[in-house]
């Protein structure tokens, strides 16, 4: 009976480590925030990246003409649950899922692709947000940012 009352305290503090390892990466992460980008500039996320082309912000919609290019050596592959959000002037997120950013792409492969977002306040600078990596992606979910998923951040009046 001792042993049993040992090993559920071993187990629950095993449990319990966890726990507090899993509330120190999510709170990390939200410190961290997205990767600030200065105007057109590319990022990476793991194998493909990512750069703003063009803006055209109108009175109802932001069109953002974006470059997706693999940095693969070797395999062809898609993105990861690739995100994108537009950040209007007041602050709303509006986007989610982008299948024109999901395509595969061999090593060394570029495409340009558009993407458009309504908004009735688009401001003089929104910003563009992409993440890739939904948790757990493999379910399909974590289509709202997440601290599971790798992001990026474009003042859009920068490009």
């Amino acid at each position: 009976m001792v042993r049993r009352s040992i090993r559920r305290n071993y187990l629950l503090g095993g449990v319990l480590i966890l726990v507090v390892a899993l509330v120190a990466v999510i709170a990390v992460e939200r410190a961290v925030g997205p990767a600030q980008e200065a105007g057109g500039h590319e990022h990476c996320f793991a194998e493909w990246c990512i750069s703003p082309q063009s803006v055209m912000i109108g009175t109802q919609e932001i069109t953002v003409r974006a470059r997706v290019r693999s940095d693969a050596k070797q395999a062809s592959q898609r993105p990861d649950h690739p995100q994108a959000w537009v950040v209007d002037a007041a602050g709303r997120q509006i986007g989610g899922p982008q299948h024109a950013l999901d395509g595969l792409l061999a090593p060394g492969d570029s495409y340009v692709t558009t993407l458009t977002f309504s908004t009735s306040e688009p401001g003089t600078c929104p910003r563009l947000l992409v993440s890739e990596g939904g948790w757990p992606s493999f379910l399909g979910l974590g289509y709202q940012t997440s601290p599971f998923t790798a992001q990026a951040e474009w003042r859009l009046c920068e490009v």
